[in-house]
């Protein structure tokens, strides 16, 4: 069986009508389709439609094998291909912004639209976004003001190209603190509304972000619809998974640093933090940072600080007699020199103290040796001056990403495993590591010029 015939029975058996889904896809007329099961266009042009046509409907994983298997590795290529192009948004300078929705008043941009109602309350709900200018234009909101809530509703659903929509925004906005992911079957609704409430007045606006088809509401509302609409889109989070786990207790921490050794006693790690974070530092840096002045607030033979000792203990006795798994560390300079200059590594907590510079450069020395010595231990600089969007993730697809919070003491993490993940960032971060950074040679040297400049 031909692609061409193959989508055509694919559609035909999940009732897919031909003219909804043209106007889904932005297509002005069904000719395209005609076009495809007839087998007119090349392998490639079959490869981009058979991707569009992916976006709107659900497939099992029996159907997703097959047109991977069947029509050959070309077919898997043209997914990755699209993957990167949506995922490397993260590691741009300033994520592309700009999305334009036509209002009573003409063709207006996004981001000015929502800005005239940002004072009071602001509250924001995301619904299975997958247009990187708003998601652009969401960051740039969040950038602009601090009192923006934003929840944004994803489905991580099984097809590659809508989940690496979701990973992108996942990953872009973790470092806002009033930014919400959660997982919920919301609906196949594309858009956003922004409920805000200031002095009294009420304001509900709402943007259906689908291809040829905005429509956009502006208006004030009553009291009663406004505590209606919260409450509808907020039974959603709650009844949803939410991703954001808070980190501001002790045993919190503990629950992190132990979910955070579990991944490395099984797997292969990418780590594109910019620095290194505390789960790379040795044990005598590490407990020499708390022991003192006790920032824990808990005597030495309490509880929670034996169970840290205990775990930081194991995890540098695994990671120095074993080269089972892969390590690899993605760096960049802006913060290599704070954490050079400031003892404070990326996910710093306040418990800790920072460490001195003697212990940087301990720290450095040690992390150089590694390299050189442990064939699975690797590093490397970004070809950009610093990392926006910070995540970690395992070879078998767990993404962690950890945030602080707004008083700089409070944190929160999170570690998503979904089977969906595992093929788009395996490809993604090797893809990453070839093309975006130096080679090990000039990435070592790099480091060993840093530390020469700022741990003196």
């Amino acid at each position: 069986m031909t692609a061409g015939k193959y989508i055509k029975t694919l559609l035909e058996k999940k009732d897919v009508s031909i003219t909804e889904l043209s106007k889904k896809m932005g297509l002005k007329s069904r000719s395209t389709f005609y076009r495809l099961f007839d087998d007119y266009y090349s392998r490639e042009k079959t490869c981009e439609i058979i991707d569009e046509i992916v976006k709107y409907i659900e497939l099992t994983d029996e159907e997703k094998n097959y047109l991977d298997v069947r029509f050959g590795s070309d077919r898997v290529s043209s997914f990755f291909k699209k993957t990167r192009r949506i995922l490397s948004k993260c590691y741009d300078g300033s994520l592309e912004g700009g999305y334009a929705v036509n209002t009573p008043r003409g063709e207006m941009k996004l981001i000015s639209e929502m800005k005239k109602h940002c004072e009071g309350e602001v509250t924001v709900f995301m619904v299975n976004v997958d247009d990187e200018r708003v998601i652009g234009d969401i960051s740039a909101l969040l950038e602009w003001s601090g009192s923006v809530k934003v929840y944004n509703y994803i489905k991580l659903r099984s097809h590659r190209i809508m989940t690496a929509y979701e990973l992108f925004s996942l990953i872009s906005l973790w470092r806002f603190p009033s930014y919400t992911p959660v997982i919920s079957d919301f609906s196949e609704y594309k858009g956003l509304c922004m409920l805000t409430a200031h002095k009294g007045k009420y304001n509900y606006l709402s943007v259906n972000i689908t291809k040829g088809h905005d429509c956009y509401v502006d208006t004030p509302i009553t009291r009663d619809m406004y505590d209606y609409l919260m409450a509808n889109n907020g039974y959603f989070v709650e009844t949803g998974e939410t991703l954001r786990t808070s980190v501001s207790k002790v045993s919190d921490y503990i629950d992190l640093v132990e979910n955070s050794i579990e991944l490395l006693y099984k797997d292969d790690m990418f780590f594109s933090e910019g620095a290194p974070c505390f789960g790379t530092l040795s044990f005598d840096i590490l407990y020499d940072m708390f022991k003192d002045i006790n920032y824990f607030g808990f005597p030495y033979d309490h509880v929670y600080v034996q169970r840290l000792i205990d775990l930081f203990k194991e995890r540098e006795s695994f990671e120095s007699g074993s080269d089972a798994y892969e390590r690899r560390v993605l760096l960049d300079h802006e913060h290599v020199k704070h954490m050079m200059k400031t003892g404070i590594a990326f996910d710093h907590l306040d418990a800790f103290k920072s460490m001195s510079a003697a212990q940087c450069r301990l720290f450095f020395g040690r992390l150089l040796r590694c390299v050189r010595e442990q064939g699975n231990y690797k590093i490397r600089f970004i070809k950009r001056d610093r990392i926006k969007a910070p995540y970690v993730c395992s070879g078998s697809g767990v993404l962690y990403l950890y945030g602080r919070g707004d008083d700089m003491s409070d944190g929160s993490s999170m570690f998503l495993k979904r089977s969906c993940i595992r093929d788009i960032m395996k490809d993604f971060t090797g893809y990453v590591w070839d093309n975006f950074t130096y080679s090990d040679e000039e990435s070592i040297k790099k480091l060993e010029t840093m530390i020469n400049e700022y741990l003196v």
